[in-house]
């Protein structure tokens, strides 16, 4: 019987190869840490190398220099920014203000990089940098007229409360003909720009309120991003 044959009208069968492939690289690489820019992420990318290599592939270990966490370019950022409306609540003078507005902007416009892929200057410029890894291994016919390329993640991303699948899943109790109209989950990481900016705007048009929300959005940004880093 081929792999691709069913059983009693069931899903196709996987090829054994295949499914002993799979158990054998997810269990290895599960089995220990592989945090972004450390030892363990290192060690997968060896252990992938001397793999491909095996099945007859080049393989080579690029060392490239990152931060290894966006939790902390986006927490400081907005715990910076809950501190700065606090401050401008307690003692509203017009130099604090501007200053407040001032960093704001700086703190929007940092945030706003971050989570849009930009340069990601606020990282390189402030934050410590280490040693990554990534894996490149070629195979097939190198004069081939076409060339498909695959890039997949072989370090562990943390987790945190934002990601637990209960919240997407309320949403699409509650609004399920926005929910099937939808091509993507919600960037929910965009929310993390708006405590900053409101902070920002409150400070230099006076509103308090607008600066006491912000500050609140902020707060809660930047304790989220501590639960994504423990």
């Amino acid at each position: 019987m081929s792999s691709t044959a069913t059983t009693n009208g069931a899903q196709p069968a996987a090829q054994p190869w295949l499914a002993q492939e799979l158990r054998e690289v997810v269990e290895e690489l599960a089995g220990f840490e592989r945090a972004s820019a450390s030892a363990g992420e290192r060690r997968a990318a060896d252990w992938i190398a001397t793999r491909m290599r095996a099945h007859g592939h080049t393989a080579t270990i690029e060392v490239e220099r990152a931060h290894g966490g966006y939790w902390w370019p986006l927490g400081l950022l907005n715990g910076s920014m809950a501190l700065a409306g606090w401050a401008v609540r307690r003692r509203p003078s017009r130099w604090l203000r501007l200053l407040s507005g001032v960093l704001g902007t700086g703190a929007a416009a940092a945030i706003w990089d971050e989570v849009g892929g930009g340069r990601l200057w606020f990282r390189r410029a402030v934050l410590p940098h280490r040693d990554t890894f990534n894996v490149v291994a070629e195979a097939g016919d190198p004069d081939g007229a076409e060339t498909v390329v695959v890039v997949a993640h072989h370090d562990a991303a943390h987790s945190g409360l934002v990601f637990h699948p209960a919240l997407p899943r309320l949403f699409a109790e509650r609004f399920p003909e926005q929910h099937e109209r939808a091509k993507q989950t919600a960037p929910i990481m965009y929310a993390t720009w708006l405590g900053p900016v409101m902070v920002a705007l409150g400070s230099l048009l006076g509103r308090a309120g607008l600066v006491r929300a912000g500050s609140l959005l902020a707060g809660c940004a930047a304790g989220a991003m501590l639960d994504i880093g423990r």
